[in-house]
């Protein structure tokens, strides 16, 4: 209140029905207390409490733009996490500074850009020392990625763990047709985003990905995997997928690292080859 004016709050703005944040990349700071209020703001709880005052349309308007915040800030940590780890792995490389500088920035660019076009549930990843048994050669590396993303019905991902395995800011990138124009494109999701993508149905159907054989091609420091795999989702035993991933690995001194993994599907008139099925 002014010295002699009384300003009047109408709060009933706050529950218009608008779903969609009206400047989602403004926010750049959120309290820690406030942030996890937000997380835990339960909409049975929230409907409970404000069932005579809120119709349920208004309700929604308080949940999804609740949810919109509750990931932007995610991903603005995530991008953080992800530039520490650069600047970690970049002592261990004796990376330039300009380029950590740059990548940081890049970063924290492409988390903000992604909350437009994610979706799917935020998996919760959290950063996890590498086990040394996953990354001291080629196999193990290889071998570990395959058993991060597989389980029975049920059994969480080992995402942490997975993550551990691959360089910051790593890739996938596989190809697809688009079901509307019949177009080939690429997906080339980030780790987080991978994980959000495939986490729930993995999870609830049960997926299974082992390898059947592979080839190495090793120069130096880098080598390149092509390792034909099987996929089986554990609720029903059928077969889910058979393909090719590629891995790109690099090796710092101590570790190897998955820089990025690329895979195609097995079809009918792009088979397995023979040099990548198993032994009889």
């Amino acid at each position: 209140m002014a010295r002699d004016r009384l300003w009047r709050i109408d709060f009933t703005r706050a529950f218009r029905t608008y779903k969609e944040l009206q400047y989602p990349n403004d926010p750049v700071r959120c309290d820690r207390q406030l942030f996890e209020k937000l997380k835990a703001l339960d909409a049975n709880e929230l409907a409970e409490k404000t069932k005579p005052h809120l119709t349920k349309d208004e309700m929604k308007a308080v949940m999804t733009p609740r949810d919109a915040i509750v990931q932007h800030f995610r991903m603005l940590y995530d991008a953080a996490i992800t530039a520490h780890r650069w600047m970690q792995l970049g002592g261990q490389m004796k990376m330039h500074r300009t380029v950590l500088w740059m990548t940081m920035y890049v970063a924290s660019v492409v988390a903000v850009i992604g909350l437009a076009h994610t979706k799917n549930k935020i998996v919760d990843i959290p950063i996890v020392a590498e086990r040394p048994e996953d990354v001291s050669t080629i196999e193990a590396i290889v071998k570990a990625d395959y058993e991060s993303i597989s389980g029975g019905v049920g059994v969480p991902r080992q995402w942490a763990r997975d993550l551990s395995l691959h360089v910051p800011g790593a890739r996938s990138f596989s190809p697809y047709k688009d079901s509307e124009s019949d177009a080939l494109l690429i997906w080339s999701p980030t780790m987080q985003e991978y994980a959000n993508g495939v986490d729930a149905h993995y999870v609830k159907n049960g997926f299974v990905e082992h390898e059947l054989s592979h080839k190495i091609y090793r120069f130096g420091n880098v080598a390149t995997v092509f390792s034909s795999y099987e996929g089986k989702m554990t609720s029903t035993g059928e077969i889910y997928s058979r393909g090719v991933n590629i891995y790109q690995l690099c090796f710092d001194g101590t570790r190897w690292w998955i820089v990025s993994v690329s895979w195609d599907d097995e079809s009918p008139i792009n088979t397995i080859p023979p040099e990548l099925l198993p032994k009889t």
